[in-house]
């Protein structure tokens, strides 16, 4: 049973999804701690949004504004770390925690439904989410939202920061795709190494295998679906729904590994409230995804490239249609139309 809760919301000031988490928070968990851990830039805004609101949980909300890392790492990997730290240094040890990041909310009161409906089956485990624990990438749990209790986060987090810079990263893993190097890039990208240094702190050991990350996942993780508790992403359609499992090609940097990018379902790693629910929400997924409308996100959409693609499109078509006497006349009227847009 869980007695004691502190949340950390974590990252760069993000007021808007700050406030919904405060108001959901307050909503939802009547009795709670929260750390805010931000860099020390955005401390202070931080404590002008909260004085110049009206909150009853206001006296256990502590605002922690840290120093940014001199290495930020792979993928920000030690921001990351740095900043949980911060907060798990200074929370009770014996607290239940929930890490979320600034620009997501989460349904909290959910969440601890779906703890303590599965309390066995979460026991001694990282809970986290479908989103975007990756079925393509061995051993990589997301780290959008974890929880769990306080030594499950503390032995997920390390004390010290990744040596290796960004760089360091890309340039090694463009060279093993140079050549030709197939194995799974897992000691490279963040939530692997994160998760395996979990698992070895654990004194679980690492057999570089599919079968083995699955079996390590099962172990380690209980998956929870991101519908299940509301999990919102700014970067997501501005949060306006649930994050989606995504499916599709992608290639993390340029010279970099083209993966089938694709997310476990929580059923494929223990139990759910619904499998009906799941399946017509990875139904959904697959028709955002595999349809393309992703590329329509209103944070990322620009209507003026869309135009550019739209045209050059129609241009090539046009070619196959129109006589050549005329190629010059269209390729000079298309330059002018590229030119005006961009």
């Amino acid at each position: 049973m869980v007695n004691k809760i502190s949340v950390i919301i974590h990252g760069p000031l993000e007021e808007d999804f700050l406030e919904k988490n405060l108001n959901a928070l307050q909503k939802q968990l009547s009795d709670v701690k929260v750390f805010i851990s931000t860099y020390k830039k955005d401390a202070e805004k931080v404590q002008n949004l909260l004085n110049n609101k009206n909150l009853y949980i206001r006296d256990n909300i502590k605002v922690l504004g840290c120093d940014d890392v001199f290495n930020p790492g792979f993928f920000n990997i030690n921001r990351q770390i740095n900043l949980v730290n911060a907060a798990l240094n200074v929370i009770d040890k014996d607290s239940f925690v929930i890490k979320v990041r600034m620009d997501q909310t989460v349904n909290f009161s959910s969440l601890m439904r779906m703890v303590k409906t599965f309390s066995s089956d979460v026991n001694g485990k990282l809970i986290t989410t479908n989103c975007y624990t990756r079925a393509d990438r061995w051993y990589h749990p997301s780290d959008m939202l974890l929880a769990g209790d306080y030594k499950v986060l503390r032995d997920y987090y390390p004390v010290d920061f990744f040596r290796e810079t960004h760089m360091d990263n890309i340039l090694l893993i463009r060279e093993l795709v140079k050549n030709n190097h197939v194995k799974d890039f897992y000691n490279y990208w963040p939530e692997s190494r994160l998760f395996t240094n979990f698992v070895k702190k654990r004194g679980g050991v690492i057999k570089e295998s599919a079968e083995d990350s699955l079996e390590k996942l099962k172990t380690h993780v209980f998956v929870i679906n991101s519908w299940d508790v509301s999990l919102k992403w700014k970067k997501f359609l501005k949060g306006w729904i649930p994050v989606l499992p995504y499916t599709f090609k992608m290639a993390p940097f340029r010279d970099g590994p083209e993966e089938d990018a694709y997310n476990f379902k929580a059923s494929d790693l223990n139990a759910v409230p619904s499998k009906t629910k799941e399946s017509i929400f990875i139904r959904l997924s697959k028709i955002y995804f595999k349809t393309g409308m992703y590329h329509f996100n209103p944070l990322f959409f620009s209507y003026r490239n869309f135009l550019l693609r739209v045209g050059r499109k129609v241009f090539d078509i046009s070619l196959k249609f129109i006589p050549p006497i005329f190629h010059h006349t269209l390729v000079t009227i298309g330059r002018k139309f590229y030119y005006a847009i961009k």
